[in-house]
Parts: structure tokens; sequence; C-alpha cells
């Protein structure tokens, strides 16, 4: 029988009057590895900074550990670090590495009682970092390929190599508990393959938050729905999730279709039925004694059947279940004018380097009116140099681009790096664009923002994926006929992901995505253009 490591008890979290979880009930045993999926802002990094310990829940109490666990966490807050350090530098606990050497040292005179006095307290210095719970880091740092990335600044890697070296950091120490927060986010193949080998291997527990449904399928036998600030949990993948939920949702509409049609007949003769009463039929003067006691007689039956009309009324209404079909999912829609060239781009012996490193080398293409062409190749090949080249951002070493006349390209970027966090959506968009407040609202609603009070609040008091789909919104404003993408699929919710798919499925323009999302990839591509040696 699998050891329970932490137990949430009806606890709750909520931020002033917002409430995020609300009562939630969750058990967490060894060799358990969840998903964890819900909508953009419905509670995700919350609860994974809960069970981390980064965030108290409102009642301490409510939240149970299996002693003292080692848990490590992965968070989009985590990616960013300080970019001044070496690789080396962000890796190494150089100050373990002084306590260890100073131990060894002392091991050598342990009879005398000052030496053994410091021993013991190193020791357990050496005990409270987590000494003991390092795993050799070489091999960790060949597996994810950053051993020769060292003594390079952090701020010189591209996403891909950041987030490996965060990975090689997390999984060079043993835990309890492990929570992955996007882990494959801008991650090539190769690394997603290793994540998912060293997830496998692992015995005790793991939460993951992804996007990525064929990473989730090939990690998770568990899965956690977060909804209105409530759990519930599957047991199984994601595809089987889907199933279920698919079930669950044909179910409920169908007692929910029941339950209106029998509504609806109710009613129908509780109008006869009140009809019937308010006019009876006149008697003939003959009949009249006889009515007085038969109509005294019917009023009353007619009254008792009214009664139990709407006593049956009352009763359906209460059993009448909120409509099951998602009246939430987003609905983006592209409108590009035509392209007025046989190209949307032509790309002419391109190249481009870095202090005297060659990225991409006489590199031609062309980039036709309805293409959608997916950008790969392993971290740090150039994809992302490769696009911002196109889009006009970085200078050419020599070669040349032409674009049709009258191209109108929008830019998804994986930083959203121009993005002034202070703004509100609502001095945003108004200052942008020449539209009403209502209007904005209208628009905001279409792809999930029913709550207005949105509009006020700050970009930085949204989650990474709420600003992520206020940005594909601001796309579709710029009326593009050429699209580019670079890891668009990167913090959306699952729900969201799948509208976008549809609506990038019926845009009529050209499509240059970069993504590492196996689904997503297969998809969308009609074409891929592939950077690096293969």
């Amino acid at each position: 029988m699998s050891i329970a490591l932490i137990q949430l008890i009806q606890l709750s979290k909520s931020y002033t009057k917002k409430i995020i979880l609300d009562g939630v009930f969750l058990s967490i045993n060894e060799g358990d590895c969840f998903a964890l999926i819900g909508e953009n802002g419905s509670g995700k990094s919350t609860l994974l900074k809960i069970l981390a310990g980064v965030l108290p829940p409102d009642d301490e109490d409510c939240l149970q550990k299996n002693g003292e666990l080692e848990i490590n966490f992965l968070s989009q807050e985590m990616l960013e670090f300080d970019r001044s350090k070496t690789v080396r530098e962000f890796l190494y606990n150089e100050n373990l590495i002084e306590i260890e050497g100073e131990l060894k040292k002392l091991e050598e005179n342990l009879d005398d009682p000052s030496q053994l006095e410091k021993w013991s307290k190193l020791h357990e210095q050496f005990e409270k970092k987590g000494g003991y719970h390092r795993t050799p880091l070489e091999p960790i740092l060949q597996d994810f390929k950053v051993n020769q990335l060292l003594n390079l600044p952090l701020s010189e890697l591209s996403s891909g190599q950041r987030m490996r070296v965060h990975l090689a950091r997390i999984f060079s120490n043993e835990s309890d508990l492990l929570l992955l927060d996007e882990p494959t986010n801008h991650l090539d193949k190769e690394s997603v393959a290793l994540i998912i080998e060293k997830i496998k291997a692992r015995k005790k527990a793991t939460l993951i938050v992804s996007h990525d449904r064929s990473f989730l399928n090939k990690t998770c036998n568990r899965l956690i729905e977060i909804e209105n600030g409530k759990l519930k949990v599957y047991g199984g993948n994601y595809d089987f999730y889907l199933q279920e939920k698919e079930r669950f949702l044909e179910s409920r509409l169908k007692v929910y279709e029941e339950t209106k049609a029998r509504l609806k007949e109710v009613r129908k003769k509780i109008c006869h039925t009140t009809f019937s009463k308010a006019k009876p039929k006149a008697p003939k003067d003959r009949d009249i004694i006889a009515y007085d006691s038969r109509g005294g007689r019917n009023q009353k039956s007619q009254k008792r059947a009214l009664d139990d009309l709407k006593a049956k009324e009352s009763q359906l209404e209460k059993n009448l279940i909120s409509n099951p079909k998602p009246n939430n999912i987003p609905k983006f829609r592209f409108i590009a004018p035509p392209l007025q060239s046989p190209f949307a781009i032509e790309i002419d012996s391109i190249t481009k380097g870095f202090e005297g490193k060659i990225i991409f080398s006489n590199l031609s293409k062309f980039l036709y009116p309805t293409d959608r062409v997916i950008l790969q190749g392993p971290n740090g090949a150039g994809k992302t140099t490769l696009m911002k080249c196109l889009y006009g951002l970085l200078p050419l070493d020599s070669g040349k681009i032409v674009k049709a006349k009258n191209i109108s390209i929008a830019y998804l970027d994986q930083e959203i790096e121009n993005l002034d966090l202070k703004k509100t959506a609502s001095e945003y968009f108004l200052n942008k664009y020449s539209m009403s407040e209502e209007t904005l609202r209208s628009e905001l609603q279409k792809i999930g923002f029913e709550n207005h009070d949105f509009l006020k609040r700050p970009f930085g008091a949204l989650s990474v994926g709420q600003r992520k789909k206020m940005m594909l919104l601001s796309m579709i404003w710029l009326k593009p006929n050429v699209l580019f993408l670079d890891e668009p699929t990167n913090h959306l919710d699952l729900v969201t992901l799948e509208a976008f798919e549809k609506a990038l499925l019926q845009f009529e323009g050209a499509i240059i995505a970069i993504s590492h999302d196996e689904t997503f990839a297969q998809k969308i591509a009609t074409d891929y253009w592939f950077l690096g040696t293969r």
C-alpha cells in the first residue's frame, strides 16, 4: 500500500474577496504522478505554491504532511533568476562544497573533542542544506547537455537552454515530491523525451502543470481538474480524462434535457388547468341545483390537481441542473486580407551570426500565402533569431528578405517582451486601438474574460496565461495575413489552446511557428523547416 505524503483536508485560499481554492480535498501518495489542469487563472500555480510551502493556505491545519518532506519546485517565477550569474554559479551550491571540504578535513582528527564538536555543527548544517539528498551532478549535466555551458552567463542562453539548466538543478536533488509548472516550455524533442524518462523512473510523487497533451499522456497516471475553486480527481492520463469528461457531460446533458422536457409538460398542464378553472361551463336553468353540488366538487378537484402540478413544477425546478454545455470556450477568429503576391516572404541566401559564431548560413526559402510552417531544431539552433530577422528586429549579415507589398505580420513572441506589467488591460488596448470600453469588454468576454474587473487590473496581477490570451486578441485586431508565433502554446490552458488551434486552421493567411508541442505541430503544420544539424 502506497504511503500518503501530503493531504489537503477542506483547504481554502483566497485573495481579498476572491476565493481561489474553496474547501478542497486531495491526497498525494508515493508513486502518484498527477497532471493538474484548469483554465488560466483558476489557481493551478497557487495550489503548487501551497504544496511547496511558498504560499500559506487560509488555515495551515488543513495541510498535513507526513513528516519532513524534501520538495523540489520548478515555478514560472523561478525562470526570472539572476541572469548575470554563470551557469556554474547557478548550478553549484558553493557553500555546500565548502562545508563538504571542511568535513573531510575534520574527519582526519575526530579523536580531538574540539574537532568533533566542530564536525557535528558543520554536519548539521550540511544535512539541513540537503547535502545527502544530492545525486552526482556530472551525469545530470551531461544528460541535459549543459556541461558545455557552465562558464556562460545565463543571459547569453536561449530560453530552451535556460530551461535545461533549471531542470538539471531540479533533477540533481532527490525529492519526495516534485512540482513542475510548465516544464516542457521552450524545450526541443530530445529534452522533453529526457524529462519523460526521468519522471517515469521516479518512485516518489510528482505533480505537473503542462499544456503539452502528449507529454501528460506519457507521464501521468492521475489527473486533477481545478474548476470554480474545487478539485476533481480522475484515475488516468489526459486521454482517459477526456473520455470520462465527455461521458460525464453526455450523462448530465441527458438529465438536463429530460428535466427540461418534463418541466415544459407540467407547465403546459398548469396553464390548461388554470384556464379550465377560470372558465367553467354555464349550467341550464333546470340543472342549477345539481350544478352547485357538482361544481363545488369539481372546483376542489381542480384545485388539488393544480396544487399537485405546482408542487411537481417546484420539485423539477429544484432538480434542474445548470446547462452542462460549456459556455466559456474562447472564440478566436482571424480575418486575413488577401496577399497581392504569389509569395508572402522570399528568403534569399541569408546568413546570421553573433560574435563570430554562425547561427545559419546561406539559407533560402519561400513562404507562400497559405503555408503553415513549423520551425524545428534543437535548443540554441537559431529559430527565434531567424524569426526576428524575418520580422526585421535583427539585421542580416548577408542575403536579403523580400516581403509581399501588402504584407501585415502579427508577431507573438515567447517572452511577450514589450508588455508593461504596470499597465492595465484597459490602458493598453484603448491606447493602442480606437475602440470604446464597451467594445473591449465585449471582445474580452468572447475569449473567456467574463469578469469586467480584468480591465482594471495591471498585467502583472494576471497569470502568464491570462496575459497571453489578451495578446492573442491583440494580434487578431491587427488583421494580419501572416502570423509569427514563437512557442504559442506555452502557458495557455488546454481549452484556450484547442480554441486557438481551431482558429489557426481556419486562418486564410501564412503561419511560421516555433513549437515543440507535438500535438500542436501535427494539427497545424503543412510544412517543416529544420535548423541545426540533424
